[in-house]
């Protein structure tokens, strides 16, 4: 049951209240920990490898980690949201068990066959892939890195999906402590590049372990069976191209911007913009977080969704409007750490990241509300939409007014989708009124808020 009182953010003692009460508000930060986590275990992770590794083993491990983790996320399908969507509504046992059980089969299939794709294609795009031709170790590693970090990713989706994100956490956490001291036994053994490499994806594949233990302890009767899997490809099939192109336009910019950057502008240029887009990743990080605890109470109680779209709004402005507060007055202070040309020439691109972050927010909950409902077409126009216009705002703008150019796009699209979203509000509200018309009675203060 959901805690409608619980108000996070006025006191300690209630947000600890929250935590234990409301299930969109622990989820909600259970899944945020999980990022704050993984990204302070893992600055120690490179930070450890820069000192024990040369540059080039470095950089050349971190580019096959990169590329590993892209072509996990463009080869899961979407599978991720779509159990979030589909778990919940579930009988628990055999019903359940199937659809978990087709999901990661149709994942990590999937994911095998990406990788060994992907393990060709490097050495052809850049020789300093061209490990990858010489060394049958890298190719069978980078493969099987690719289908235990979609592993993973299901995994930690199913928990979130019964509003347990705390075991996500515990994964995830898992997954950070143990490459650490891989890594320091890479380095002994004198693996070099591969060692680095090798570290991450063994972590990875002891903490599929670990998801795969923690799957019993959600409550839904789970056991490992093929009875029913090929019955639940047909229905996840109705649901993964919808949640993966939402899911394409989402992560599309994140990895593409710097790309333009360095074309449109420079490699330097990139530095300023890279740095201080991660930085403000810090504020994009709370709605999608919110976002998907959303996705996963709706589809718990989807004839409250509205009311808890509204309720998830106010959780994100209580967190995010302050968090802006701060990096509008502190940013160039902030960017400092970096050094002086990179707070004169990005700080102005951060203000603009931090008034987008608003709009955003609005978006990400909206997306919720639709992968919730099934509209999952208009989703994907919405979130490729949107990414369309940052792209190529920022490919026209870069030349023209460098970094900063890049932040106009992608404040013009946030804006752009909140408009969309703004729309689809008010005719979603019409139709609802002509077809019950007591049925807004509840909405009526919920979603303008």
């Amino acid at each position: 049951m959901i805690a409608s009182h619980a108000a996070p953010g006025r006191s300690p003692r209630r947000l600890l209240a929250s935590l234990r009460e409301d299930s969109l508000v622990r989820n909600s930060v259970y899944i945020m920990a999980v990022t704050v986590v993984t990204s302070a275990l893992g600055f120690v992770f490179w930070l450890v490898a820069a000192r024990s590794f040369s540059a080039s083993a470095v950089g050349l491990s971190a580019a096959l980690v990169s590329a590993m983790t892209l072509v996990s996320l463009l080869s899961n399908l979407g599978i991720n949201t779509a159990l979030v969507q589909m778990l919940p509504a579930l009988e628990k046992g055999a019903e359940w068990s199937a659809t978990l059980n087709a999901g990661l089969a149709c994942g990590i299939t999937s994911g095998l066959a990406a990788g060994a794709l992907t393990a060709f294609l490097l050495p052809l795009l850049s020789h300093r892939f061209a490990l990858l031709d010489h060394s049958a170790g890298y190719v069978v590693v980078f493969v099987l890195g690719v289908a235990a970090t979609t592993a993973t990713n299901l995994l930690d989706y199913a928990c979130i999906a019964e509003r347990k994100a705390e075991k996500t956490l515990l994964r995830n956490t898992v997954f950070s402590i143990v490459k650490i001291p891989l890594l320091l036994v890479g380095f002994v053994v004198a693996l070099g590049t591969f060692g680095i490499f090798f570290a991450w994806v063994i972590a990875t594949a002891v903490t599929v372990l670990v998801g795969a233990a923690m799957v019993p302890g959600l409550g839904r009767g789970y056991r490992l069976a093929a009875s029913g899997v090929g019955s639940e490809f047909r229905r996840l099939g109705k649901y993964i191209a919808g949640h993966h192109s939402i899911n394409i336009g989402n992560f599309a910019p994140w990895w593409l911007l710097p790309v333009f950057v360095t074309v449109q502008v420079s490699s330097a240029a990139t530095a300023y913009f890279y740095a201080t887009w991660r930085v403000c990743g810090l504020l994009f990080l709370i709605s999608p977080s919110v976002a998907s605890a959303l996705t996963a109470e709706g589809a718990h109680s989807p004839q409250e969704l509205w009311r808890i779209a509204a309720r998830s709004q106010r959780t994100i402005m209580l967190m995010l409007v302050p968090a802006c507060v701060v990096f509008a007055a502190a940013g160039r202070w902030i960017l400092l750490a970096f050094g002086a040309r990179y707070a004169d020439e990005g700080f102005a691109l951060l203000l603009l990241f931090t008034v987008a972050c608003l709009p955003d927010s609005a978006m990400d909950v909206w997306v919720a509300v639709l992968r919730v409902e099934g509209r999952l077409k208009f989703g994907s126009w919405l979130q490729l939409g949107t990414a369309a216009v940052a792209l190529a705002g920022a490919w026209l703008l870069l030349g023209r007014l460098g970094i900063t150019g890049a932040g106009v796009a992608w404040l013009a699209s946030r804006l752009l989708g909140l408009g969309l979203v703004v729309w689809d509000y008010r005719r979603q509200r019409l139709m609802r009124a002509r077809s019950a018309p007591g049925a807004l009675l509840a909405d009526r203060t919920a979603m303008p808020a």
